[in-house]
């Protein structure tokens, strides 16, 4: 069985920094937003020998757009040597399916 799949994006991020301070970094604010594109190979279905109700039909995802806020730092916070990520929140929608992603980490 051979499937491909296949993937593309694009997206920006604004980012503005806020009026205060955490430690020694400056703290930032960004909204951003991302297109993906799916492609995926769809195989070609077989002759049925049998008389059988059809099967129904489940669309498949090919487009989702995801608009949403992230909070972070400039330089990023660390503690030791582990960096704090970016944090935000977002919504992802397209193709009948609706759903919110909190983000540890960079947006993209």
């Amino acid at each position: 069985m051979n499937d491909w799949y296949g993937e593309a994006k694009a997206g920006f991020e604004f980012r503005h920094e806020l009026g205060f301070s955490m430690g020694k970094s400056r703290a930032d604010i960004g909204l951003f937003g991302v297109y993906y594109r799916y492609f995926k190979h769809e195989r070609e279905s077989t002759a049925v020998t049998y008389a059988a109700p059809a099967p129904a039909t489940v669309p498949g995802v090919n487009e989702q757009t995801e608009i949403g806020l992230s909070f972070g730092s400039r330089p990023k916070l660390a503690w030791w040597k582990l960096s704090m990520p970016k944090i935000g929140v977002s919504y992802r929608f397209g193709d009948g399916i609706g759903t919110v992603r909190i983000i540890f980490g960079e947006i993209f």
